[in-house]
């Protein structure tokens, strides 16, 4: 008794699809990938355009590994001085009322001695370029509470880091201080222009008054020999 054979599932007894077509010189390469093939070699024959490098900024950097406190509040004081001159983040430390100053401003110090020793850069000239606080570890600490259970305490670390560069920060610092006008003389300078605004504005008011009674003498001079 023959058996029948077996029957097979449509997708084996498709036809195989059509061969791609071959190039004309009968490599076998198919004639999409010639064409893309000859489309690169165009390509990179054509001069390839020149982008202008951005000069690199150079940036004095400096960290603080492990500070005391919660990153939240070291944020606080970084936030206030970010963009700002060196001259103005010392005097702006100096006077905050926060506990993380004193290690903010040793962070700085370090960073303007690096950019001064490494860089040669004046430090009348930096600015805070970038300023970051991340987070560090947490000592864990226990507390009795009541009926006998502990209470967490958490004592966070923090590291601090802080990059100064030369130039005009970004909130608009003004110039050096070697070459700013002294306050007196720029007060002097001030009441001086103020003084010749007011000056100048009784006159300019005299002139715009004759200039306007001009026309109504000059009218009967012109009606006389119409009489």
């Amino acid at each position: 008794m023959r058996r029948r054979p077996p029957k097979l599932h449509p997708i084996f007894t498709q036809s195989a699809p059509p061969t791609a077509q071959s190039s004309p010189r009968g490599c076998g390469v198919p004639a999409a990938a010639a064409a893309a093939a000859a489309a690169a070699a165009a390509a990179a024959a054509e001069p390839a355009a020149v982008v202008p490098a951005e000069p690199e900024v150079q940036e004095a950097y400096a960290a603080l590994r492990f500070a005391r406190g919660s990153p939240h509040k070291y944020r606080k004081v970084i936030d206030t001085i970010r963009g700002r001159t060196y001259e103005e983040a010392l005097m702006i430390l100096e006077f905050m009322p926060h506990r993380a100053c004193d290690n903010i401003m040793k962070v700085l110090y370090s960073a303007a001695a690096n950019a001064s020793h490494n860089y040669g850069m004046p430090k009348s000239d930096l600015y805070v370029a970038r300023a970051m606080v991340g987070e560090g570890p947490k000592l864990k600490r226990f507390t009795p509470r009541a009926k006998g259970r502990p209470g967490k305490i958490l004592k966070p670390y923090c590291h601090v880091e802080v990059w100064l560069a030369a130039g005009e920060g970004p909130l608009g610092s003004g110039p050096s201080r070697e070459n700013r006008t002294p306050s007196n003389a720029r007060r002097r300078a001030r009441a001086e222009r103020t003084a010749a605004t007011i000056e100048a504005e009784p006159a300019a008011e005299a002139g715009e008054a004759g200039g306007e009674a001009a026309p109504a003498e000059a009218a009967p001079a012109e009606a006389a020999p119409e009489e």
